[in-house]
């Protein structure tokens, strides 16, 4: 990037040069005096124009020498004109700067060139040692150590890395070298022009002036020229790096693959480097007792500062400046200890994943001991992850105290309070480097935890079908065991007790229901119990024996009674203060169960609610109605409103057919059509007998009302045979000739006087009708 940078320098100046050229061309005069001014001035233009070579057809070594007689002549011609006071100096100047420019240009070429041949040199080398891979394997002895395994991996990171940089590079250099081809197309350009002006020219006055514009032009491509070859010699360096790091990438990566099938992790290894991190951790312990004896130190200049400072009767700047400066040695020292301490933790914990690392190498581990280490390594990441985007933090914020602080060193004048700004800076600048070299030590714990998370990711995806068995058998396992809390009497209360308990609540519930619904069922009816008292039973029955199993459930799991004395006494502030009404239905549910104003079975009229009763539970009744909907009805509404019980000595109810016939029916063949329907429907009780009643003359209609007695124990089941009786009706009316009625109304016509009829013509009729029949669509919309 820095060659980058330059060669953009070098663009600008030459695009500022050439902008400038085209005022200052007559000042070349003086490079021609050697040459006659009687000659042609086409010949003249000939002899002074030099054919724009590609730098790579000579030596680059033999350019620039020429090029520095050029400008040793170019810079003697500038001094004669600053003596001569001529006007072409300003164009002098011009021409030393571009062959200057010109010889940087020739050595960042030659420098470029021999860059590329040590490119091309390395590249053959690791083509090379990739063939020697592919011919005779790894040179290292076999078994690989466990550490050349992890340099190699750490290597090829890095290169990995450093490609995808390649690639942002190479882009760069390629637009470099698109704007250096433009710059290079329009030198030529000009060129071009100022040529074809002095070869047409033909007034020797302008001859001098037209050759040395010809001549700056001539400079200004060949520099563009230079800079674009060194453009390419650049863009051509890269892809040859490129290209060796593709190779060096290319031999890790397969060299890996080979080493990584007969690796080794020895017990050696492992004391190797456990030695290793116990000598990093006798080192940060010496640091440790150093900064413990700095902190003393420091803890006491800053006191006797302050004191200083205290008893002065007019403190100086330098004085408190001082004081800063040691109140700011002091906290960075105190802070640099707690870092220090984190960093002997953090080794021990290194210590535990080189282990781990060593243990998930050689196979020596439990499937569910593999998950919990991988568990801990994540939990490990994530506290490095958080340390280090903190210390990265508190170095942006140092940095800015840093710069903020030379500032006023820079302004200050007083020599003392430049010494301790001078010193507050220089403690700074200490912290901020302690603080880089802490967070390249998490970098460093960071990657080798990174390794064991992978490894154990790595292991855990080939588990066999057993060890994904044994795992979640132990995960099942630490469930069980799981504690929940403890009683008073310090016993565990684990997930083990509350699974069986609540097991054994289901099997207590199943069984007292079961017995329950067989006293019910079964027995009680079997000495004569009607269905509602027997479902009465039934329901105290099982709420004592569901009691009863709750308290053996807590006795078999050992849970005593008191651990609910809490609950208890929170159910009893619950009741005083917002369950009235759920005590309310519980002790109207007993009233229910015992006397029994209504039982399962019974068809109630409750507050225009009507249907039969299905069961009657502690706190609610259910009721389903005709239109086969469950209706749960507090068992306090029971008591508290009127409830109509059409079965609660028998389930024989009177129903009603009503029904109208036409004005000047035969009433008594109505009423004996009327209750032979009745007679002849099965469902209809004989006793009592069905009768009917001549209702009254209504409006349109006489009216006729035929009762019945039915047996019913469901609202559908009356309201079906009542459908059945008007079918019947129906069927008989119209066998006898009996019309039953229907509204009617009769309209009388006032004929007093004649009525009066119009004619109107065809138009004024069909637009009547329109008019109508747009009316009568509004109406209708």
């Amino acid at each position: 990037m820095s060659r980058f940078c330059l060669i953009t320098l070098l663009l600008v100046i030459l695009w500022s040069n050439a902008t400038a050229a085209a005022a200052s061309a007559p000042g070349l005069a003086t490079l021609l005096k050697g040459t006659s001014e009687s000659q042609d001035t086409s010949t003249k233009a000939a002899d002074i124009e030099e054919p724009t070579e590609h730098p790579a057809e000579a030596p680059i070594a033999g350019k620039r020498e020429a090029l520095e007689a050029q400008i040793r002549v170019a810079q003697q011609t500038l001094r004669d004109s600053n003596e001569d006071e001529t006007t072409s100096s300003s164009a002098d100047a011009q021409l030393v700067e571009l062959l200057t420019q010109l010889d940087l240009a020739y050595a960042q070429q030659q420098s470029a060139t021999t860059r590329k041949q040590t490119l091309e040199k390395a590249r053959d080398e690791a083509k090379a040692e990739l063939h020697l891979l592919h011919e005779n394997g790894p040179s290292e002895e076999k078994p690989y150590s466990f550490f050349l395994h992890e340099r190699l991996q750490d290597m090829l990171v890095t290169h990995q890395e450093r490609l995808k940089a390649y690639a942002v590079t190479i882009s760069s250099v390629s637009q470099s070298l698109d704007r250096a081809k433009a710059t290079f197309e329009n030198k030529e350009k000009n060129r071009r022009q100022a040529k074809e002006r002095s070869t047409a020219s033909s007034n020797p006055a302008e001859a001098a002036s037209l050759a040395a514009a010809l001549r700056l032009a001539q400079q200004e491509s060949k520099l563009a020229s230079a800079k674009l070859d060194g453009v390419q010699l650049e863009l051509a360096n890269v892809k040859l790096e490129e290209e060796t790091l593709q190779l060096q990438i290319q031999q890790l990566t397969e060299k890996l693959s080979i080493i990584s099938q007969e690796v080794s992790f020895s017990i050696e290894d492992l004391n190797e480097k456990l030695r290793e991190l116990s000598r990093a951790t006798s080192k940060i312990v010496r640091k440790q007792e150093e900064n413990e004896a700095e902190v003393t130190i420091r803890m006491s200049g800053w006191k006797n500062a302050q004191q200083r400072l205290d008893n002065a009767p007019e403190p100086s700047a330098a004085m408190q400046a001082e004081l800063e400066a040691r109140r700011w040695a002091y906290h960075l020292r105190k802070n640099r200890a707690d870092f220090l301490a984190r960093q002997n933790q953090w080794l021990q914990t290194l210590r535990e994943v080189w282990r781990r690392r060593y243990n998930v190498a050689t196979e020596q581990f439990e499937t569910a001991q593999l998950v919990e280490w991988g568990a801990a390594a994540v939990t490990f990441s994530e506290e490095l992850a958080t340390e280090k985007t903190i210390q990265l933090a508190r170095v942006e914020d140092l940095r800015k105290i840093l710069a903020e602080t030379e500032r006023v060193v820079a302004q200050d004048g007083l020599p003392e309070v430049e010494r301790w700004l001078g010193e507050q800076a220089n403690v700074i600048r200490e912290q901020i480097d302690f603080l880089n070299n802490h967070i390249s030590n998490l970098e460093v714990a960071e990657r080798t935890n990174q390794k064991l998370i992978q490894e154990i990711r790595s292991r855990t995806s080939s588990f066999s079908v057993a060890e994904w068995g044994r795992l979640i058998w132990s995960k099942i396992g630490l469930v069980w065991d799981y504690e929940l809390m403890k009683t008073e009497d310090d016993q565990p209360l684990r997930v083990s007790a509350v699974v069986t308990g609540l097991l054994l609540l289901i099997l207590g519930y199943r069984v007292s229901k079961w017995a329950s619904s067989t006293l019910g069922n079964r027995v009680l009816t079997h000495f004569g119990i009607n269905e509602g008292g027997a479902a009465a039973l039934q329901s105290l029955s099982f709420y004592a024996l569901l009691f009863t199993s709750t308290l053996m459930a807590l006795k078999v799991v050992s849970v005593p009674l008191t651990l609910f004395t809490f609950l208890g006494g929170a159910a009893a502030i619950g009741l005083g203060f917002g369950s009235q009404n759920i005590l309310n239905n519980f002790i109207s549910g007993l009233i229910l169960l015992t006397e029994q104003p209504i039982r399962v079975g019974d068809l109630i009229e409750l507050n225009g609610l009507t249907g039969c009763v299905e069961s009657i539970g502690m706190r609610s009744t259910r009721v389903r109605t005709g239109s086969n909907c469950e209706i749960i009805v507090p068992n306090s509404s029971f008591l508290e409103n009127n409830v109509v019980n059409w079965t609660l000595a028998d389930s024989v109810v009177r129903c009603e057919v009503r029904v109208g016939v036409s004005y000047g029916s035969p009433t008594r063949d109505v009423a004996r059509w009327l209750k032979y329907a009745a007679v002849e429907h099965g469902l209809v009780l004989k006793k009592p007998e069905p009768f009917v009643w001549f209702a009254g003359f209504g409006d349109n209609s006489l009216d006729f009302e035929l009762y019945f007695f039915i047996t019913v124990r469901t609202l559908s089941e009356r309201r079906r045979i009542e459908s059945d009786l008007r079918f019947m009706v129906d069927q008989y009316f119209r066998e006898a000739g009996i019309c039953i009625a229907f509204p009617q109304r009769d309209i009388h016509l006032d004929t007093q006087k004649p009525l009066e009829v119009r004619m109107l013509p065809a138009e004024n009729d069909a637009t009547q009708q329109t008019g109508h029949s747009a009316r009568d669509g509004q109406q209708a919309a």
